[in-house]
């Protein structure tokens, strides 16, 4: 026997008097359906190892996101991560750094849009000059089939149409709508195509999805809304958060990475902030911003967090009012009342350095978390 002629599979016979056992019966089932050629690929591994060139992966978006990787960014509605997309886009498109680095050479894009209305996407760019590379591609609402299962191959049509290598996915909770029954396999469906386009194209697809409501704080990969498919279909998945209630402040955080060096370690957070730089809106990366995830949620060196802000503030200026707190700070009447009462407790305190727990309650009106507030922000016993 040969590698290259391999003989037909023999079903084991049984002997007499003897059932056929399951195993033997799988087997026939599986032979009955074609050729093992037809299943399987096969090549020695010195042939592999001449065939394939080792090269360091080529960034997209710095170490986050390379080329030729299923690639998804998920976060909160409203956290930036469409502004994001686009900014990858227009990035690449123009061979342009924006933001983190792009090490790809101008080159069309395919910006797949399910989203955004043209007004949304034309206050954003506003007058900046964006590379006629990039190309809008918009679902026709009149599609009659399943859009779900059509996907993939028409992204692939639309790709060779433009000499595309690089397409923007905005995003797939919308075509997670209509997923009934076993999500697991349903969404396997879904993205074992996108993900063989990448592998048999070279191409580079990033998808953006959703971080389901009432989940906060550190972001794992149990964070990517539905079916944990969405991590092991992809080649890599990034998280962008809020690290507090300031209206521009946002992070990315690699959770899973195949392809560059995991940047999942004690700086584990790339922190930045939105803003329109050059006309267009985009996240613009902070230099030695980087971070632990945790730091931003536990109150650690790195962080200052919205309540701590407005408390500030209120120390500051005792007579400042909710309405210019919240022309700064995006954030609850809520919070403003409960920090508003802190610091009537600090500042007893510190004209009254002796004064208890008690005694501070009845002089100023305060509850207990407010008490409990301002002895952490003293440093004092809680």
């Amino acid at each position: 026997m040969t590698f290259e002629g391999m003989p037909p599979a023999i079903t084991p016979s049984p002997k007499v008097n003897q059932r056929v056992t399951y195993d033997a019966l799988k087997f026939q089932s599986i032979e009955s359906k074609g050729n093992v050629y037809d299943f399987f690929e096969f090549e020695r591994i010195p042939d592999l190892q001449k065939r394939v060139q080792v090269t360091d992966p080529v960034q997209v978006f710095g170490p986050l996101i390379t080329q030729g990787s299923f690639t998804i960014l998920f976060g909160a509605p409203k956290v930036g991560k469409s502004i994001v997309l686009f900014q990858i886009a227009a990035s690449v498109a123009s061979g342009k750094d924006y933001g983190m680095e792009c090490h790809l050479p101008p080159q069309p894009v395919l910006y797949i849009d399910v989203e955004n209305k043209d007004q949304t996407i034309a206050r954003r760019i506003q007058d900046h000059d964006i590379h006629p590379n990039l190309i809008r591609v918009k679902l026709r609402m009149s599609f009659d089939g399943n859009i779900r299962q059509e996907l993939p191959n028409m992204i692939a049509t639309a790709m060779e149409m433009h000499g595309a290598k690089v397409v923007i996915l905005d995003n797939l909770s919308y075509f997670e709508a209509d997923i009934e029954g076993d999500t697991h396999k349903e969404t396997n469906k879904f993205l074992r195509p996108l993900n063989a386009l990448c592998q048999a194209h070279g191409a580079t697809i990033i998808a953006g999805h959703h971080r389901p409501k009432g989940d906060e704080g550190p972001m794992t990969l149990k964070s990517v809304s539905g079916s944990s498919e969405y991590a092991r279909r992809c080649d890599a998945v990034v998280g962008m958060g809020k690290p507090d209630g300031n209206t521009q402040a946002r992070y990315l955080v690699q959770l899973i990475t195949r392809d560059e060096e995991p940047v999942n370690h004690g700086g584990n957070v790339a922190m930045g902030h939105l803003e329109e730089a050059d006309g267009l809106l985009q996240w613009v990366y902070t230099p030695a911003g980087n971070c632990n995830e945790r730091s931003l949620f536990d109150g650690e060196p790195g962080a200052i967090r919205v309540g701590e802000r407005v408390l500030r503030m209120f120390l500051d200026d005792p007579d400042v009012t909710p309405d210019e707190i919240t022309d700064e700070i995006q954030c609850s009447k809520a919070t403003i009342s409960y920090q508003r009462s802190a610091a009537k407790a600090i500042a007893y305190w510190q004209d009254n350095p002796g004064a208890t727990g008690v005694e501070v309650k009845r002089a100023t009106g305060v509850d207990d978390r407010a008490i409990k507030a301002a002895r952490k922000h003293l440093k004092m016993d809680v």
